[in-house]
């Protein structure tokens, strides 16, 4: 690079005659003629903000690495549903909720509930509750770290650090010892437990902030532009399968064999890691462009495609003020502010408390369980639906119906909560039947799996500059995994505040409708479209630029 400025990388050593020896092997006019084809195809993807004229090709490979890398998030929504189907809801005297908790309130214990974490490990339900967060704190740990990390060793290597700590994580929790017989063998044995659980919930934990920085990023970057939507929706997909799995396996297996599974799952992603490459846009950057051409090679079935490298610059020491600079602040700002979106629009407290709403309308547990195995089976259903959708209709229309069909759907469960029951000296008639309650949760599923769930962790890729993308992905992360800690834990004592089970979860609804529809607001006025866009023309696109003018730019 000439005067450490960065100039494009590929542009330059295509252009350098010893260079292009160096690795065209004797096939320098074959290679020549491909040169020309490839600046024709760069020159067809610029100008007047055009989108890419024609497909890219694909090679099988590259499905098997995105299949691979995509373990790790199915391991993630296995983590963040895990406490769900395993876990004995609290019991609460004062409702008469018979068959729920580990005893009833004469003392005896309810034998159904015997094989429940919190039951067979003997957890106060103080502890019960921080299994359930302390993965959000780990998550902002392992955010935190992530940005120095990927950056500076790639995304690979922090896909087999997240799996080494799911292993660890998760066989903690397999390995942790149910409650002895002895008062004082009891004691040693839930302070053991304690450690073991604490410990295992943060290593899953910093595995998962590692991996929503990571995956999701490391599958965009493999991808060629008219597949980019489709192969971004991998990361979400996978974790409503891992949430799916977790939520049907609860019905046949229980806590401890669950947990076993998950550290062979682990162990099996971490196995495949090892066949997989880094991205060829991280090895430009780091000036290892035959490494790079040979994974672009290879994922696109044999054609260079030198252009798709353009973008990717070394560039040293972007700090906290490079993060905060002109460039910066408009895709940080993007980023953060579809973190709020997604997580005030409640999402993560309702998957968390799920079947504590469908307890609330249906009496019987079994039958709250049975919906609530159908609502992951629908956000799998309509996540794999919507990804067809993400490079024909578009990032931005997709946000914008998920924000107002999430606004709408969070609106009627308010008024079931608020004024669907009415009591008077006679009894209590219910004004809105109970299906509306449940057809108005699945629909809120379905709203934000057609859009909501995918494109906020995929976008951030497609937005960022390259010399900044592990920064303002590690920046949202963090802010994704604060709000959801905070809207988790405050989820029961709030509702409990606002007025109890009914009018205090109506109150908190309507709270999510309201943000939902701010949110909606925010993407018509700040989120672009990406759809079909090269790197470069987004780029162009954020400042104002034509494409021409910022490859002017970036080479002078």
């Amino acid at each position: 690079e000439s005067g450490g400025e960065g100039a494009w990388l590929l542009g330059e050593e295509r252009r350098t005659p010893s260079g292009a020896q160096e690795w065209k092997g004797g096939r320098e006019e074959e290679e020549a003629a491909a040169d020309d084809s490839m600046e024709g195809s760069k020159d067809a993807c610029r100008g007047e903000g055009r989108l890419l004229s024609s497909p890219q090709p694909v090679s099988c490979v590259l499905w098997l690495w995105l299949a691979g890398s995509g373990v790790g998030a199915i391991v993630l929504g296995a983590s963040l549903g895990f406490s769900s189907p395993t876990m004995a809801a609290v019991y609460n005297a004062s409702q008469g909720d018979e068959g729920r908790g580990c005893v009833d309130w004469q003392g005896h214990e309810i034998s159904e509930n015997a094989k429940m974490l919190n039951c067979e490990l003997a957890l106060s339900d103080s502890m019960s509750s921080w299994f359930g967060s302390l993965i959000n704190i780990g998550a902002l740990l392992g955010a935190m770290v992530s940005s120095s990390l990927l950056d500076r060793f790639g995304k690979r290597a922090g896909m087999l650090l997240l799996h080494s700590l799911y292993v660890v994580g998760w066989g903690l929790c397999a390995g942790a010892p149910g409650h002895a017989a002895t008062s004082l063998a009891r004691a040693v044995d839930r302070g053991q437990v304690v450690i073991m659980l604490v410990l295992s919930r943060l290593f899953i934990g910093i595995a998962v902030g590692i991996a929503c920085a990571s995956i999701p990023n490391y599958q965009v970057e493999l991808a060629p532009t008219n597949l980019r939507g489709a192969v971004g929706s991998l990361f979400q997909i996978s974790v409503v399968l891992g949430l799916f799995f977790v939520y049907l396996a609860g019905c046949f297996l229980d806590w401890r064999s669950m947990a076993v599974a998950l550290v062979v799952l682990s162990a099996g992603g971490l196995l495949l890691l090892l066949f997989l490459p880094e991205t060829p846009t991280w090895l430009a950057r780091k000036g290892r462009l035959r490494e790079a051409r040979a994974v672009l090679e290879r994922a696109r079935g044999g054609g260079a495609y030198d252009f798709e490298l353009n973008g990717p610059r070394e560039e040293q020491g972007v700090d906290a003020g490079g993060i905060l600079s002109k460039r910066c602040r408009k895709p940080l700002l993007i980023a953060v502010g579809l973190m709020f979106v997604q997580q005030w629009s409640g999402i993560n407290a309702v998957m968390f408390f799920c079947g504590s709403i469908l307890q609330s309308v249906f009496s019987d547990s079994a039958e709250a369980n049975e919906y609530s195995i159908g609502i992951q089976a629908l956000q799998v259903l309509v996540t794999l639906v919507a990804a067809r959708f993400m490079d024909s209709v578009g990032r931005r229309p997709l946000l914008l119906v998920a924000a107002l069909g999430l606004s709408l759907s969070s609106l009627s469960l308010s008024l079931f909560y608020l004024v669907g029951q009415q009591c008077d000296s006679q009894g209590c008639s219910q004004v809105i039947p109970k299906p509306v309650a449940v057809a108005s949760l699945y629909a809120y599923i379905l709203f934000f799996s057609c859009g909501m769930g995918a494109i906020p962790w995929f976008i951030l890729g497609e937005i960022s500059p390259p010399h900044a993308q592990a920064s303002i992905s590690a920046i949202a992360t963090s802010v994704n995994w604060i709000l959801s800690f905070s809207i988790t834990k405050s989820l029961e004592p709030l509702t409990e505040l606002l007025g109890g089970a009914g009018e205090g979860l109506g109150k908190v609804f309507l709270f999510y409708s309201c943000v939902c529809l701010l949110g909606a607001c925010f993407i018509h006025a700040f989120v672009p479209e990406t759809k079909g866009k090269s790197f470069e023309e987004i780029q162009a696109m954020l400042h104002g630029e034509s494409a021409e003018k910022q490859d002017l730019k970036t080479a002078a």
